[in-house]
């Protein structure tokens, strides 16, 4: 996460919780000082079939807002997503220079990405991605770095003009990309339904822990 395209200062977050429930695991931190004036919160909840990340910021002023994803894999490849891509440079300073290939589409509503192991191989696993929309975004397919500055990985970025947004992403992690097969996130209380081929997980967000509803054991 970056806001105003400025690097987060070298800052040690708080730690809201780390617990286990039925069938998943989950943490929460918080910070509000890497961006000073910014809060930001960030809510991991993992099962054996999927993880949930959802970042929220809260800021005085409105601002870019950037939501970064990238994995060690051949190719990011969009699914389902109708906006024709435009040729961006992302910025050119605080790590933007190591981004490359830059395109942009202007999308309102939910969109889905792989991130490809092999490219050339069908049967190769995929990383698919769920993003939960949330209002106008801007979604940047580019290619950064890795572990290493000669180390190019594909990385996908949402970007927003805002104060105060919530990012809601799902990673499906069966290797096949059909083990999610939607997210709705809502407000007050903050809560993501993760639909699966077993059911609804039913998720509440909380700064003291994760209320967890699943589908019916098989």
């Amino acid at each position: 996460m970056t806001l105003g395209g400025r690097s987060q200062r070298p800052v040690t977050g708080k730690l809201l919780f780390l617990s286990s429930g039925e069938r998943f695991d989950a943490c929460a931190a918080t910070s509000d000082g890497a961006y000073p004036g910014s809060t930001l919160t960030r809510h991991l909840v993992l099962t054996d079939r999927f993880l949930v990340d959802d970042f929220t910021v809260v800021s005085a002023q409105e601002q870019q807002v950037d939501w970064f994803a990238h994995a060690l894999s051949g190719e990011l490849r969009p699914l389902a997503v109708a906006a024709a891509p435009t040729t961006i440079v992302p910025g050119d300073k605080d790590a933007y220079q190591h981004l490359s290939d830059a395109t942009a589409r202007a999308v309102d509503g939910d969109t889905r990405w792989d991130f490809l192991a092999d490219p050339a191989n069908p049967q190769a696993p995929i990383l698919r991605l769920r993003l939960a929309g949330a209002g106008p975004e801007q979604l940047i397919a580019t290619t950064g770095i890795g572990y290493r500055v000669d180390q190019r990985v594909p990385c996908l970025i949402r970007r927003r003009t805002a104060a105060n947004t919530r990012f809601t992403a799902v990673y499906d992690l069966s290797g096949s990309g059909d083990a999610v097969r939607g997210v709705r996130a809502s407000a007050s209380p903050k809560r993501v339904i993760v639909t699966t081929a077993a059911g609804d997980w039913d998720l509440i967000l909380g700064d003291e822990g994760v209320t967890c509803t699943p589908p019916p054991t098989p």
